[in-house]
C-alpha cells in the first residue's frame, strides 16, 4: 500500500516544482540544515551555527495558488442561513483515498538566497575543513503564505465539514479568508488539516554536496567541479 504522506509529496511536487514541507505546520527557514528522513526535513544546524553569512531576497510578486490531488476529493458548497446579505455556508470535503488533499495558499511569495555562488564556497570550504556532514542539505529557497488551508488524507474514507459566514456567492468562499472565521464542525477519517493558518511556509528546497564520498568516512572525494546539487524528489521519498 502506498504511504499517503508520499502521495501527497509527489504530487505536489509535480505540481509546482517545490516540496512540501511535513507537517504542513511545522517551522522551516532559509540557511537551515538537516537532513531528510520519511519524507520530512529534520533540522540539525543552520548556515548561522557555521558562522556563515547570507542575505536573502523575495522574488516576484504575491500569489495564490489552489490544488487540489487529481483524484479522490469532492468539494461541495451550501449556503445555510441568508440573512441580510450574510449567509453561513457550509463546505464539504470529502477524500475518498489515502494521500488525496486540499493545498489552498493566499499570499505566497519566493524567498531564496541572495548571490547563490558566494553560498556555494561557503558550503564547499565548509566541507574542506570536516564541519560538513555527508548526509546533510541545506534549504536554500521556501514559499511564505499569508495564510494557508491543508487537508492531507491519511484514510481511504475521510471528511471535513467547515462553515464560513460569508456575503455573495457561496461557490467563490476562499479557504484562506480570515474574515470568514472558518470552523470545523465535523471530520470522520484520519486527516492532517490545518485551517486558515497565519506565516505558515507549506513550501520549500534544497540542496546537497555533489560527489562521492569516501566509504565509511564523513570526508567528500575530491572532485573536478565539485559544487552543491538540487535534491530531487525521489531521494526525499525514499529517506
Amino acid at each position: 500500500m502506498s504511504n499517503p504522506v508520499n502521495l501527497y509529496l509527489s504530487e505536489m511536487y509535480k505540481k509546482v516544482g517545490f516540496f512540501a514541507n511535513w507537517l504542513p505546520g511545522d517551522p522551516i527557514d532559509i540557511g537551515a540544515i538537516g537532513v531528510l528522513t520519511g519524507g520530512r526535513f529534520r533540522q540539525e544546524s543552520s548556515l548561522g551555527d557555521l558562522k556563515i553569512p547570507f542575505k536573502e531576497n523575495d522574488s516576484g510578486f504575491p500569489q495564490d495558488l489552489r490544488y487540489t490531488s487529481s483524484s479522490g476529493v469532492s468539494v461541495s458548497t451550501s449556503e445555510k442561513v441568508a440573512v441580510a446579505a450574510t449567509a453561513t455556508a457550509e463546505v464539504s470535503i470529502e477524500f475518498s483515498q489515502q494521500g488525496a488533499f486540499l493545498f489552498h495558499a493566499s499570499g505566497l511569495r519566493k524567498r531564496q538566497f541572495e548571490k547563490r555562488t558566494v553560498i556555494t564556497r561557503a558550503v564547499l570550504d565548509a566541507d574542506a575543513h570536516g564541519r560538513w556532514k555527508k548526509n546533510w542539505v541545506l534549504v536554500d529557497a521556501l514559499h511564505t503564505a499569508d495564510y494557508a488551508t491543508i487537508i492531507v488524507s491519511e484514510s481511504s474514507n475521510a471528511g471535513v465539514v467547515l462553515t464560513a459566514q460569508v456575503s455573495g456567492p457561496v461557490s467563490v468562499v476562499s479557504l484562506t479568508d480570515p474574515k470568514l472565521g472558518l470552523q470545523v464542525t465535523s471530520s470522520q477519517g484520519r486527516l492532517v488539516q490545518v485551517i486558515c493558518a497565519q506565516k505558515l511556509r507549506p513550501l520549500y528546497q534544497c540542496v546537497r554536496l555533489s560527489g562521492g564520498w569516501l566509504p565509511g568516512s564523513e570526508k567528500r572525494l575530491e572532485a573536478r567541479g565539485a559544487n552543491i546539487a538540487s535534491v530531487g524528489i525521489r531521494e526525499l521519498l525514499d529517506s
